[in-house]
């Protein structure tokens, strides 16, 4: 490593040399040599090392004083960037073997009957490195796209195989003005925001019929 900012002479180690027989900026070879704080002291036994003696390594991004030039380079003594060498595995994922989860309305019943109804939804995969999570907002709508219930965001990122657990189930509550599409159609409606924007898209939608003849404790929502 470069260091652009001039070497401070607290940065600086002063080991005499007597007793080395090996002396640089990295290490300190040799045997009865002089300790210092601003080094660590292995023996060469319990370095792997042949013959009797010890070694002295700066720490930190100590280094030890030598006369020239190159005191700028930081080669960083025992730290991390010395003793371990990172690995970095990469693989590129083709477009076309990457997808979002698909996700399916399930559907038991077409009628809607009262103000309050709870319908399931059904990741229908596990999620895993090519099939991504999916985020969607799911309410009911009229056909003009007037939001006639509470609206959940939903997460589908279940990496579980059984397919009995990837169901989610919504509860949906229906406001006053309900009333006003009875005999009509209503539609569940799944949309999802495009990545980096905030603009809506319709994922899918189901439609229902609505068969209520009155109003009564309606919430609101």
């Amino acid at each position: 490593m470069y260091q652009n900012s001039e070497v401070e002479e607290s940065e600086l180690c002063q080991i005499s040399k007597d007793g080395a027989f090996k002396y640089n900026r990295r290490f300190v070879l040799g045997s009865g040599m002089q300790k210092s704080d601003c080094v660590h002291s292995w023996s060469f036994d319990a370095l792997g090392i042949r013959g009797n003696g010890e070694a002295l390594i700066p720490k930190s991004i100590n280094k030890l004083r030598m006369q020239g030039a190159g005191n700028r380079f930081v080669h960083g003594g025992a730290s991390l960037q010395e003793v371990v060498v990172p690995v970095l595995f990469y693989g590129k994922k083709r477009k076309d073997d990457v997808a979002m989860v698909d996700v399916a309305i399930v559907k038991t019943f077409d009628k809607i009957s009262s103000n309050q109804i709870t319908i399931a939804l059904w990741q229908n995969e596990p999620t895993s490195d090519k099939i991504l999570p999916r985020t969607v907002l799911v309410g009911f709508y009229s056909d003009d796209e007037q939001l006639l219930s509470n609206e959940e965001k939903i997460i589908f990122d279940i990496s579980e195989d059984d397919a009995r657990n990837r169901e989610q189930k919504i509860r949906f509550t229906f406001g006053k003005n309900i009333d006003k599409h009875s005999g009509r159609q209503i539609f569940l409606t799944l949309t999802e925001i495009e990545s980096g924007t905030s603009i809506r898209k319709i994922y899918k939608k189901e439609p229902y019929s609505v068969f209520i003849s009155f109003v009564n404790d309606f919430d609101e929502f």
